[in-house]
């Protein structure tokens, strides 16, 4: 026989378990005196569910049991006698007396065995439904951790991703800001009353290349944008160099159109959204390239 296969056919958690019929009982009996495989699996397999048990066994309140005894008792201590009435001086009264006395003492007293069954199933099912429902909500515990685990991780995930692009972007504007090429162009404030604003271009003439960085500037009204203006040498008016936007995209660098080096100086105006083709508003800001 493979004693292997028969193991692993689940015949022994049957057999513990109880489920295994007559028949089955004894080949697994016999087995076990012939195997000592088949012993060891069915020992192992018993401690498993004393122990699965023992973990999840939860001990039902003492008023219940108590309750559940306390009837059983009762109907044990109410059995029924018969009386007979019979003359007292009678030698047939000191005869049943002598007889009733012998067979109260030694008849045994019936008993109702399903009593101690329902009580026990009782129990049983109360301390099984008990750990049914620990189970149950340990389980929803679990899902629910599990959840805000994953949703914790998403988040994690998301932060990192936005972390990542930023820092990329700090390279990147390392990377042009340090280029020994770029010059570095600052745009003062041009109206009295607020000398903080500030803004830097950085410009590469030979690489054709513009970047603003934003350093102090208020956010514009509703309706308005800031625009960049390049003054070119040849032009009457000052050349669009494209409009910027503020709030976070102001904290990195912004790419603006490419200019040579017949650039002279940058300003900036308050415009409508989208940009104007020429300045229609005073200048804020104003830097001259070198």
């Amino acid at each position: 026989m493979d004693v292997n296969r028969y193991i692993s056919s689940g015949i022994i958690e049957s057999y513990v378990a109880g489920l295994t019929s007559e028949q089955e009982s004894k080949e697994v009996q016999a087995y076990m005196l012939q195997f000592p495989e088949v012993k060891q699996a069915v020992d192992a397999c018993q401690q498993d569910m004393e122990r699965y048990v023992n973990m999840y066994a939860i001990q039902p309140p003492s008023v219940v049991k108590d309750r559940i005894f306390a009837v059983i008792n009762k109907d044990e201590n109410n059995v029924a006698t018969d009386t007979v009435t019979v003359v007292a001086d009678s030698p047939q009264a000191r005869i049943y007396s002598i007889q009733e006395h012998q067979y109260e003492e030694d008849a045994p007293r019936p008993r109702n065995i399903w009593k101690y069954i329902a009580a026990a199933a009782i129990v049983g099912i109360i301390g099984c439904s008990a750990a049914i429902y620990k189970l149950y909500t340990d389980n929803q515990n679990i899902n629910e951790k599990y959840q805000t685990l994953l949703a914790q991780g998403s988040t994690l995930q998301a932060n990192n991703d936005v972390m990542q692009t930023k820092l990329t972007e700090m390279d990147e504007a390392m990377a042009i800001m340090r280029n020994p090429a770029m010059q570095k162009v600052k745009m003062p404030s041009a109206i009295k009353e607020h000398p903080e604003y500030l803004a830097t271009v950085f410009f590469n003439p030979k690489e054709k290349a513009v970047y603003l960085s934003v350093d102090n500037m208020p956010e514009p009204p509703a309706g308005q944008q800031y625009q960049l203006w390049a003054i070119v040498k040849g032009q009457k008016d000052p050349v669009d160099a494209g409009v910027f936007d503020m709030g976070d995209a102001s904290k990195s660098l912004q790419k603006m159109k490419a200019f040579g080096d017949d650039v002279v100086a940058f300003a900036v105006t308050l415009e409508k959204k989208g940009g104007s083709e020429k300045p229609t508003m005073p200048v804020y800001i104003a830097g001259k390239a070198s």
